[in-house]
């Protein structure tokens, strides 16, 4: 079997196999327990090839590739929700602090002739 097409194999049952892998085990925990990139191994006794090593390798890769695909998107949902509201135009002129999530303003910002620089505190000061 060619090499590429069990690359795709391995993407596609990774992204399959991600979903109910965040079901089961939840979304915030699901990229320390990958289980759902490496299911698509199950798949090497049944592709025809010269090393079944290299077989599960590639589908390895596919699969990993696959899932921590699905599971930035569906991460990263949110922010790309915002972003998106931003360029058109929604996101402008008002800003509510009411339905704030408890997170802190971001870090002050100066611009010079060089570029932007961030103020904010060091590193000793914040630990």
């Amino acid at each position: 079997m060619d090499l590429l097409s069990v690359l795709f194999l391995g993407i596609g049952a990774g992204m399959v196999l991600a979903i109910p892998s965040m079901f089961l085990i939840g979304s915030e925990s699901s990229r320390d327990y990958p289980i759902g990139g490496f299911l698509p191994m199950g798949m090497v006794p049944f592709l025809s090839g010269d090393s079944k090593l290299a077989l599960a390798g590639i589908l390895l890769v596919g699969g990993m590739l696959g899932f921590n695909l699905i599971v930035y998107f569906y991460r990263g949902r949110a922010a790309l929700g915002v972003a998106v509201a931003h360029a058109m135009g929604h996101g402008h002129g008002h800003e509510d602090h009411e339905h704030d999530s408890g997170h802190e303003d971001p870090a002050p910002v100066e611009s010079n002739s060089g570029g932007q620089v961030i103020v904010g505190k060091s590193l000793a000061e914040f630990l």
